[in-house]
């Protein structure tokens, strides 16, 4: 008995760390940087699912497990998900015997249900504060890992909220010789 308990437990952290090793974001980059989102990028060496985890600050632990709640999806699948949303709807519409369209009708909650395995991951992060420092952890379905892009930061202030949107002055003209 003692030592099927003990044959589990190093089973589970041997999957734990095959997982931590697998899913180690490399060429991490903070970009489009706005007053309420930010954009996490990274590549892994094995196609994974990826997903963001968002802290005010600098995260406590440089690895965090099981949270579900709080987490921002690749590009892609967020797409996917609108796209079902879009099919379901338009399935809902198609379905009704009248011409009456109600706003039962529409999907209106886009949800990921299913997330692709990428080389390559592009998360965008909304919703955040103005003038707030964050921090980010990326990873799977289960495990995440503290991350730092390749200037070494480990964390983002996001901008300040801009009084007035100034309209850009072009400037017009051509090149006669490179």
């Amino acid at each position: 008995m003692f030592f099927g308990i003990l044959f589990l437990l190093l089973g589970i952290v041997g999957l734990f760390i095959y997982e931590y090793i697998r899913i180690k974001p490399n060429y991490v980059h903070f970009s489009n940087i706005t007053s309420n989102s930010v954009t996490v990028s990274w590549n892994t060496k094995t196609p994974t699912a990826g997903s963001v985890r968002v802290f005010v600050g600098k995260t406590i632990l440089p690895v965090s497990i099981f949270h579900s709640s709080d987490r921002y999806f690749d590009t892609r699948d967020i797409t996917e998900a609108e796209l079902e949303a879009v099919e379901s709807t338009a399935s809902n519409i198609v379905k009704s015997d009248d011409l009456i369209v109600s706003i039962d009708d529409f999907e209106t909650e886009v949800k990921v249900v299913s997330m692709g395995e990428y080389y390559t991951h592009h998360v965008t992060v909304t919703g955040l504060n103005p003038e707030t420092e964050y921090s980010f952890a990326v990873g799977d379905t289960y495990i995440f890992r503290e991350v730092k892009d390749i200037d070494d930061s480990v964390v983002v202030t996001t901008l300040d909220t801009p009084e007035a949107v100034e309209s850009p002055i072009p400037a017009y003209g051509s090149i006669k010789n490179a």
